[in-house]
């Protein structure tokens, strides 16, 4: 018979790293042509079009070793809202948002971080969803990602 391993408690990343990493990332996204710096953080316009970005609960760290370097991951959302009367309106959204997501993927290697962390990956982890719609007829659209970087020392 086997022994299984013990899992190792989850270690969460510090307030400070979060905080340093999400701007990092809103910075990032903000220089997206479709985003154009109207990238919100944390909210969304109550009316009108508007995009934020969301941090999720998850922060930790995958690995760490003795010498101080380790990977972490960050888990974001973006949500897309507007005021789409039409079906063609709603199909627009949900195409510039995967476009939006498929830019974040690809370009990931362009966000700055500081005091040698590099990005190793962004990755959608959903299609773009119907997360919330009003009786006004706004809508918004979500996609959620992680964010995997690595420290070196």
């Amino acid at each position: 018979m086997q022994k299984s391993k013990e899992e190792k408690p989850i270690e969460r990343l510090s307030l400070e790293e979060q905080k340093n990493i999400m701007k990092a990332i809103y910075a990032y996204i903000n220089s997206n042509d479709f985003v154009n710096g109207e990238l919100q953080f944390e909210t969304l316009d109550k009316d009108g079009t508007s995009i934020g970005l969301f941090s999720e609960q998850g922060a930790r760290y995958l690995e760490k070793n003795i010498l101080g370097e380790y990977k972490g991951l960050l888990p974001f959302t973006i949500h897309y809202r507007s005021n789409p009367t039409t079906d063609e309106m709603r199909l627009k959204m949900v195409e510039e948002i995967n476009d939006l997501t498929e830019w974040i993927e690809k370009n990931a290697d362009n966000v700055k971080l500081a005091l040698n962390r590099i990005v190793e990956k962004i990755e959608g982890l959903t299609t773009p969803y119907l997360s919330q719609a009003d009786d006004a007829g706004n809508i918004t659209y979500s996609v959620n990602f992680n964010f995997i970087y690595r420290k070196e020392c």
